[in-house]
């Protein structure tokens, strides 16, 4: 039977103090540590400004998703927009010297899900995020008929859904390298 790793009692309160003295800490997520990780962090090079290059796709990411900043993604605070919107504001946007990036398809979207995790299902090595400011739902540019739109949802198991295009979902954008 595989075992899903938690911290425990002991681990917590030391966890809770490192906080409070060296600040915040990135959360883990549930991870079958008996699993190979679909999205190891060897995967990928983390630059430092603020994107990420996966080496398996030749894609790049924006490390924080929309309205978060910082090496831990943890300043600001994450925004969420309605598909149409969430198309628009990539196509002007401008990060790190680009200003190619957009709206990742489904398929993109999904090469970046850690199907060994869950609470996030994504690599929070190279896709940090905080307790309390990570937000698991997030759009792909691919439609799903005249109204819906398709999305992951980071916080379970990096499950693929459709849903109506005036939700209010977070945004990871990316570019082509190549």
């Amino acid at each position: 039977m595989n075992k899903m790793f938690k911290l425990s009692h002991k681990w917590l309160g030391l966890a809770v103090l490192l906080t409070s003295l060296l600040g915040p800490m990135t959360a883990s997520a549930d991870c079958n540590l008996n699993a190979q990780q679909s999205t190891p962090a060897d995967d990928f090079v983390i630059k430092e400004d603020g994107t990420v290059l996966h080496k398996v796709t030749g894609l790049m990411w924006k490390r924080c998703p929309e309205g978060l900043s910082s090496t831990n993604c943890v300043l600001g605070s994450a925004k969420g927009y309605e598909w149409s919107e969430a198309l628009e504001f990539a196509i002007d946007h401008s990060f790190a010297g680009y200003n190619d990036w957009r709206l990742p398809n489904i398929k993109e979207l999904a090469s970046i899900v850690e199907t060994s995790c869950s609470s996030p299902a994504i690599n929070s090595e190279v896709f940090p995020y905080e307790d309390g400011t990570f937000t698991r739902y997030f759009w792909s540019s691919s439609p799903s008929g005249n109204t819906r739109a398709l999305r992951v949802s980071f916080g379970t198991e990096g499950n693929i859904w459709n849903d109506g295009r005036n939700f209010s979902y977070r945004v990871r954008l990316v570019r082509d390298t190549q």
